[in-house]
């Protein structure tokens, strides 16, 4: 059985570049966003309201601005906003399935364990696998859990929650 991950585990320089390519990405499609509901919220201000053109752009721009704060402190995971944060290497305890077939994996450093349920479609993980998480390994949180190689996955970044092993 080849353990290809075990052999040759992926670098730290490495996993920085995929987490900082995928903060990136992501920071961009919320940045579109913005925009998007801005002229969503003129229009109706301005078609179904019938409010005059600076009253509605006055409004909008300040709905812009608190919806974009809101986004990015709230809704954007830490690894998200800091994605130079530090990188957290974790090994895989155990795999398993959920009730709704998804693949849970159990990662464990030191003496905290932490039970992680994998979003649909990420598949491969094996007990043993080293895996890197920004910015910690902690239940409760969210952090960005970069993808071995060998692990097939619709991203190469996952966030994902931890709980309570």
């Amino acid at each position: 059985m080849s353990r290809r991950d075990s052999a040759d585990p992926m670098s730290e320089a490495q996993a920085r570049r995929i987490l900082r390519a995928e903060a990136r990405r992501t920071r961009l499609l919320m940045a579109l966003s913005l925009p998007c509901a801005f002229l969503l919220y003129l229009g109706f201000q301005i078609w179904l309201l019938d409010r005059p053109l600076g009253e509605s752009l006055i409004s909008a721009a300040l709905i812009l601005c608190g919806v974009g704060l809101v986004q990015y402190l709230f809704f954007g995971p830490v690894w998200i906003r800091r994605p130079g944060g530090p990188l957290v290497e974790a090994r895989v305890e155990r795999v398993g399935t959920s009730g709704s077939r998804d693949e849970v994996v159990v990662l464990r450093r030191g003496d905290v364990s932490v039970r992680v349920v994998m979003p649909r479609g990420t598949s491969g993980f094996r007990r043993g696998d080293t895996v890197l998480v920004c910015p910690r390994l902690d239940y409760g949180n969210s952090m960005g859990l970069v993808v071995p190689e060998h692990v097939s996955s619709t991203r190469p970044v996952l966030t994902v929650r931890g709980s309570a092993a």
